[in-house]
Formats: C-alpha cells, sequence, structure tokens
C-alpha cells in the first residue's frame, strides 16, 4: 500500500536554521563541543524553545572546564563522548553526585572508574551535565577548589608548586613569523648531575622554552626538573 507524502520522521522545516544558528554550532575546538551545540534536540521543530539548544553562556565555560579535567583524570580514555548521555534515572539504583541524586542527564561516565576522590569526581561530572541550569557556577568551582586545597595542607600535604613554573608569555602571529618553532633536545637527565646523560629525544617547541619534555618525560611529578 503506498505511504502518504510525509509519514515517518521529519526533519525541520527547510529555512528553520538561521545562518547565526549554523555558524555557533561549528564554533569551537572539534572534540571539546557543548551539549548547546551538539544535542539532537537540534533536530527538533521546537528547538529554538528548548532549554539547551544555542543557550550559550557561563555555563557553557563551565562545561569546557569538565572536559579538560574529564581529559586529564582519564588519561588515554580521550574526551568526553558527546554520544553517549548517562540518564542516571533510568538506574534502580541511586546515583548520587556531590550527596544528592543526580540533576538529569550527564556525561563522562568513564571518570567513575577512576581511583580519584569522591569530591573530584562528582565535581567533574557535575561540570559535565547535559543541562547548562544544572552546572556548578565558576564561584561554586573556585570554592570547591579552594576548600579541597585547604583540607590538604591541613591534612600534612605539601603543595606540588605548579603555579610557579616559569611560563613564557604567548607569542604574537608576527611574532611566530619571525621565529618559528624548533626541535629541541629533552632536558630530563638521568640524575642531578647536569652532566649525566640526557634523553636522546627531540621535541619540537616554542625557541624560548628552556625546558623542553618529550612524550616520555613530560610528567613533572614522576620526572622533577634536575
Amino acid at each position: 500500500m503506498p505511504l502518504p507524502v510525509g509519514t515517518g520522521w521529519q526533519g525541520p522545516p527547510a529555512g528553520t536554521y538561521t545562518a547565526n544558528d549554523l555558524y555557533l554550532r561549528r564554533v569551537g575546538t572539534e572534540g571539546y563541543y557543548v551539549p548547546e551545540q551538539f544535542s539532537p534536540r537540534w533536530n527538533y521543530v521546537d528547538y529554538q524553545t528548548s532549554s539547551l539548544c544555542g543557550k550559550y553562556g557561563p555555563p557553557t565555560n563551565v562545561w569546557g572546564l569538565g572536559a579538560i579535567m574529564y581529559e586529564v583524570a582519564c588519561l588515554d580514555q580521550g574526551s568526553v563522548e558527546p554520544y553517549y548521555p548517562f540518564d542516571p534515572s533510568a538506574l534502580t539504583a541511586p546515583y548520587p553526585i556531590n550527596g544528592a541524586p543526580a540533576l538529569g542527564i550527564t556525561y563522562g561516565t568513564k571518570i567513575r572508574a577512576t581511583r580519584y576522590s569522591n569530591l573530584l569526581r562528582d565535581t567533574i561530572q557535575s561540570c559535565l551535565y547535559e543541562e547548562p541550569v544544572n552546572r556548578p557556577t565558576i564561584r561554586a568551582l573556585k570554592a570547591i577548589v579552594t576548600d579541597a586545597i585547604a583540607t590538604c595542607i591541613r591534612n600534612g600535604s605539601t603543595p606540588e608548586g605548579w603555579h610557579n613554573l616559569n611560563v613564557p608569555e604567548p607569542r604574537t602571529t608576527a611574532q611566530a613569523k619571525r621565529v618559528p618553532s624548533r626541535h629541541k633536545r629533552c632536558t630530563q637527565t638521568a640524575t642531578a648531575n647536569p652532566l649525566s646523560p640526557r634523553c636522546a629525544r627531540t621535541v619540537k617547541v616554542d625557541p624560548d622554552n628552556m625546558q623542553a619534555r618529550c612524550p616520555d618525560h613530560w610528567n613533572l611529578i614522576d620526572f622533577p626538573w634536575q
């Protein structure tokens, strides 16, 4: 039997998306898009009234912070998987985040398989809530980090001093063209003696980088500056 025209799924009518909508959905670093960009709700006819589609703002930056923390914590697991949303309400057992039931769909569930503290895992996953309104504010994140550092110090931990690393000023476009990146030998040595054997690998760095490190010795916890 022939089916009438229009049977089955229909996308939004032609011309529904504005040029600005389409542009903003493709702005940013590939692999780090936010739900405000990649949500399938863009395919719904009422996407313009959605609480998610195109609702860019401070919570968008919070998602970015969560995505970076997730990638650093999970190492070789890659970035947050945009096509694997997790709905805690589908579980029969409670799925708490920050000591309370999850507020909605979230991402980055692989963080749960790590050995980090519940505080860190909850903080990361709360930043990765699908709905912007469910993510913590920048001020709340600052309070969490400040309190956690203070707790570590009270418990006898010694800060690692990452904030004291000598970071060169970023080069302008003109400087980059005039003095391009170059290959330098890794500065890791076998012992504290500067004359001891050095790593033989080279790495492409900015010319003003005086402490180049190769991929084998980038971790300053395991391989501190000599």
